[in-house]
């Protein structure tokens, strides 16, 4: 059968300024295929065209394309070449709509499949086995297809649309109107509900401002939410914007409404608008499993969080942006995603029930967290983290790598309570802290009470922390310093590693690396700079290794080690450190070997190179270097031992510059060797 296209005055190939083209070349493609058409005829079906161009400046209408047939392609896409390349679009033959209508008749169900080339209206629903082709159009209230299924025209389907299963929802087909002033969320809502009665689907939120003044939205199991690139979401209610499910469900543990994946568009939180600038929640995740969130921009939210996991395994956040927060009062340390447990309505408030149900598997990645601009925010007090936990339960196998933190005002990721848990590839800029790990603090009495409701008045310990391959810029202090691991008497850090990480400039006094209460720590290959404090600093620690790092212009020691038992600090290169390049205070059996440090003292020349005080018991002190800088303050001695500290051991040491006994004050009647006694 012959097709016939062109002929339409209104169809003309243009300049961008809106000139027409006369007598330009013009190629045909099979549409869908992009397959070459090279078999034109005239109008009269019979005789060949050599080459399609448009019709001449001489022409009724010029620009535009004469009328043409095609043998047995129904439908075809133009393609011009222009300044920026290949120019295609679509056109059905003018015989397609009439041969649909006449085959239409008795083929709208059947299990060999249907063509339709008219606008085809079914209101009582659409069931087709074998594959529907519509070129005119369709409306539907509901529409299962089975097999394909190619829409040309225009598709309504109210009901949802079934594809090998799948079901999509529009919420414009539910009233939603995206212009920024209806309230879109009864359709909003409408579209979610839809998805949750067909057993799940995807709703898909087509560009547009959608106003949310009825709240929240409840999301259910086995639904894909995605706002399409250019949709927004704007919050007019002082409510949680999002929540997976109902106020009166009792799903336990992880058998909520999970399988959900959550994409795209902003989520406008309006913290500053009035009416609005309580605490709310932006998406509220609980009870469930097998979560994403990602390409979302959450912006301005008032006292709670971006997104919170309470009671979730298998939680992804991806690629997305939280910026701008404002504290309503009472709220500095709220974080832009935060993992929390089901212990009470206080801990979440969206529903129970409450068995204390942990996050477990959670891993965000590739997301930044910053400050949106808005007059009357800040960026977030914490990017990722945890502020409240309860004894006998841990958030576990947490991972957070890829993100950026800028300009966070406490820390950028706080492990509070974590078990497991791998920072890592993560950049952190002018943030308070960049990283805490912390065990339970006894001093909030409400995060001491365990699952019994019986208050223990002690902390817990804690397993198994990675901070690796990170860069920490400009960091202000807050508690601490870049990367501060922080247990208690009660409450260890055990096994944890620090390596590999950059850190430059960090303020207010405080340490680059700060260990309290750790057990079996690595701290390995860091580089460190500029930092106002001591560089790598540990304070009641057991079986520590701080290895292969290089420090360089410190205000306080390179290395310390107060109160720690078998710390070994092995292979560093110290430069330029405001008092010790080492200092061991009350250590027992400590190891300092193969160190290298170059000038000490330079704040006020009382330093030394390597400092040991304090009833420190069996130090080893073996084969390390140090040399004077050479000018300005220099360390008043090399090494420097204090009486009263039993058992110490010097080998192969050698103080370059120093002479090798005159710059050495030990008064520790120590075992030497040979060379140590300038033998």
């Amino acid at each position: 059968m012959q097709y016939t296209y062109g002929g339409n005055p209104g169809a003309v190939v243009v300049t961008k300024t809106g000139d027409v083209v006369p007598d330009f070349p013009i190629q045909v493609r099979v549409a869908g295929t992009g397959a070459a058409v090279t078999a034109l005829l005239e109008a009269d079906g019979v005789t060949p065209i050599g080459t399609l161009r448009t019709n001449s400046a001489a022409s009724d209408s010029p620009g535009a394309v004469r009328t043409f047939k095609i043998e047995d392609v129904p439908a075809i896409e133009y393609e011009v070449t222009g300044a920026s390349g290949a120019i295609r679009w679509y056109e059905a033959g003018r015989e397609v709509a009439t041969q649909a209508l006449e085959k239409a008749q008795g083929a709208l169900s059947t299990s060999e499949g249907g063509t339709v080339n008219a606008p085809l209206v079914a209101a009582q629903g659409l069931d087709v086995a074998g594959g529907l082709a519509v070129a005119g159009g369709l409306n539907t209230d509901s529409a299962h297809v089975s097999g394909d299924m190619d829409v040309a025209g225009i598709l309504t389907a109210a009901g949802g649309i079934s594809l090998t299963g799948m079901r999509i929802f529009d919420p414009r087909l539910f009233g939603a109107k995206g212009d920024g002033i209806a309230n879109d969320a009864p359709a909003l809502q409408a579209a979610l509900t839809a998805a949750k009665t067909a057993g799940g689907g995807w709703v898909i939120v087509p560009p547009g401002t959608y106003r949310a003044a009825t709240l929240p939205l409840r999301i259910y199991r086995n639904t894909r939410l995605t706002l399409l690139p250019g949709a927004t979401i704007v919050r007019a209610a002082a409510a949680t914007l999002l929540l997976n499910g109902d106020s009166d469900q009792t799903f336990g543990g992880y058998t909520g409404h999970g399988t959900i994946i959550i994409e795209g568009g902003r989520w406008e939180m309006r913290a500053t608008t009035a009416g609005l600038t309580a605490s709310a929640m932006c998406i509220s995740l609980g009870h469930a499993e097998n979560i994403v969130v990602r390409d979302v921009e959450v912006r301005d939210v008032p006292g709670y969080h971006g997104i919170e996991f309470n009671a979730v395994r298998g939680a992804v956040v991806e690629r997305c942006r939280f910026l701008g927060y404002v504290d309503p009062g009472g709220r500095s340390t709220s974080e832009a995603i935060q993992l929390d447990l089901a212990a009470g309505s206080a801990f979440f408030g969206g529903f129970g029930p409450y068995d204390f149900t942990v996050c477990e598997n959670i891993s965000i990645k590739d997301c930044y967290f910053g400050a949106s601009g808005t007059a009357g925010t800040t960026a977030w007090p914490r990017g990722v983290g945890s502020h409240s936990s309860i004894i006998d339960r841990w958030h576990r196998r947490i991972r957070v790598s890829g993100c950026q933190f800028d300009g966070m005002i406490q820390v950028g990721v706080r492990g509070y309570s974590w078990e497991d848990v791998i920072v890592s590839g993560c950049s952190f800029v002018s943030c308070g802290m960049g990283v805490q790990m912390r065990t339970p603090d006894t001093a909030r009495t409400g995060d001491t009470v365990n699952t019994a409701g019986v208050q223990t008045n002690a902390s817990q310990n804690q397993w198994g922390a990675i901070i690796t391959g990170c860069t920490f810029t400009g960091i202000t202090g807050y508690v601490e310093g870049a990367i501060h691991i922080q247990g208690e008497a009660t409450g260890r850090c055990i096994n944890t590693v620090i390596s590999n990480n950059v850190i430059r400039t960090v303020g207010g006094g405080y340490s680059g690396i700060r260990l309290d209460y750790c057990q079996r720590a690595d701290v390995i290959g860091n580089l460190l700079h500029g930092i106002a404090g001591t560089a790598i600093s540990q304070a009641t620690v057991d079986d520590t290794l701080v290895s292969g790092n290089k420090t360089n212009d410190c205000g306080a020691s390179g290395i310390s080690a107060n109160t720690g038992v078998n710390v070994h600090v092995i292979g560093n290169h110290i430069v330029q450190c405001g008092v010790n390049g080492i200092h061991v205070v009350a250590g027992v059996n400590t190891k300092l070997a193969d160190n290298f440090i170059r000038g000490a003292g330079r704040l006020d020349g009382t330093g030394f190179g390597i400092r040991v005080t304090t009833a420190s018991s069996k130090t080893t002190i073996t084969n390390n270097t140090y040399l004077k800088w050479g000018s300005g303050n220099e360390a008043v001695n090399a090494l420097g031992i204090t009486a009263g500290n039993p058992g110490t051991r010097r080998y192969g040491n050698d103080w370059i510059g120093q002479g090798r006994t005159a710059d050495v004050v030990d008064n520790s009647s120590p075992n030497l060797s040979p060379y140590d006694t300038g033998a």
